[in-house]
């Protein structure tokens, strides 16, 4: 994989877990404004999608390190 791919790879997945982490941030928010505990269970389903594309990218981020490119 040539240079200028891979750094645009890493921008590309960089972008998405910046966006993922907003999107984690604001649900806690609202999960804390919350004045039922049990109230804000329809995040959970989001959280875990969220966080399952988080670990995703993370992992083809590791890939990119990992990998030893010519």
């Amino acid at each position: 994989m040539h240079n200028e791919s891979i750094k645009t790879k890493i921008e590309q997945l960089d972008g998405k877990l910046s966006i993922i982490h907003k999107r984690l941030q604001w649900i806690a928010g609202e999960e804390a404004k919350s004045p039922h505990v049990n109230e804000p269970a329809h995040y959970f389903k989001n959280k875990k999608e969220l966080l399952k594309k988080a670990e995703l990218a993370l992992d083809e981020l590791a890939m990119l390190f990992n990998k030893p490119w010519d």
